[in-house]
């Protein structure tokens, strides 16, 4: 949880991930928080801020009940429960064909250390950034130098390799029920090659002997092409909520500066983009059309919890 309190501001602002990113409520003991948990802590924070902004780990927490500012976002993730051969069998064909064709023409995957790659493949992530029109990669090299450190075992950096020159690679982040695909990148040269099929093949099958449950592939907004490849990897779509909390004080000051800027201060009530996506099965099996929903919530015995 950052603040980010100023100096010369009289406005205490709470962020609870960066980058847009989820957090998860553990209970004292290191277990998933329940529903009532997590409300009960959430409505803490809030009440010490003046703006909040947090958005739950989508894959283990429902949605709040609460009227708030916020809007909906997605990631897409693969179900792992099966194993990795199930998985990779709910390829598209010519994705899974791809994939046996890049292993067959030599590239090899495997991980990398931090400290030997972290500055070559920084570099293909900003070859891509401009492919995709960015002026720069939303990560920063300091950002992912302090990742690294910070995480330890938990982060990894992979490479796909040809002849042991790395054309594609990506950042990973494991948790106790999730591989999290952070950060991917590939020199443009090579993609004939299809590095990026091989490479989440080898990723899947690595979270699927660390008896995951979860490939987490993030959000694709903005970039379509990457969004068509990972529906041809099998990854479902899956909707989750970004929150943002304001103390009386705060809604009115921004009322009366909005009045005054002659700004409209009502935005529209936002409804649910992935109603049609998001099950509701209480064992964590698949929801309407076939989407994996993640395993419903169990109210943790100790009801005090922490954000992390």
């Amino acid at each position: 949880m950052r603040d980010r309190a100023r100096f010369f501001s009289p406005w205490r602002s709470r962020v609870a991930m960066p980058l847009g990113s989820y957090t998860c409520a553990l209970s004292l003991e290191g277990s998933l928080a329940g529903d009532r948990a997590v409300a009960a802590a959430v409505t803490a924070l809030a009440d010490q801020s003046d703006v909040l902004t947090l958005a739950l780990w989508p894959l283990g927490h429902g949605a709040i009940a609460t009227e708030c500012l916020g809007h909906w976002q997605e990631t897409s993730v693969i179900d792992l429960r099966d194993g990795a051969e199930a998985a990779i069998a709910r390829f598209k064909g010519v994705t899974r064909r791809m994939a046996g064709q890049a292993a067959r023409r030599g590239v090899k995957c495997a991980v990398s250390k931090p400290e030997e790659g972290i500055d070559l493949y920084y570099a293909m992530l900003c070859g891509s950034a401009r492919r995709w029109g960015l002026a720069a990669p939303s990560i920063s090299r300091a950002l992912l130098g302090a990742v690294f450190r910070a995480a330890g075992g938990d982060a990894e950096l992979w490479f796909a390799r040809l002849d042991g020159e790395p054309i594609a690679g990506g950042v990973v982040l494991y948790g106790s029920e999730e591989l999290f695909f952070w950060s991917a990148a590939m020199r443009e040269e090579f993609s004939y090659l299809r590095p990026s099929n091989a490479l989440n093949v080898a990723l899947i099958k690595t979270a699927a002997e660390r008896g995951l449950r979860w490939y987490n592939l993030g959000a694709s907004v903005g970039l379509p092409g990457v969004a068509r490849f990972k529906r041809s990897l099998g990854a479902e779509r899956l909707g989750y909520r970004s929150y943002t909390f304001h103390s009386r004080r705060y809604a009115l000051f921004r009322r009366l500066k909005n009045v005054l800027l002659g700004r409209d201060d009502a935005p529209a009530a936002q409804s649910n983009p992935m109603n049609a996506v998001i099950g509701s099965s209480v064992d964590g099996g698949a929801g309407p059309s076939g989407t994996a929903t993640p395993p419903s919530m169990t109210p943790a015995p100790e009801s005090r919890s922490v954000l992390r």
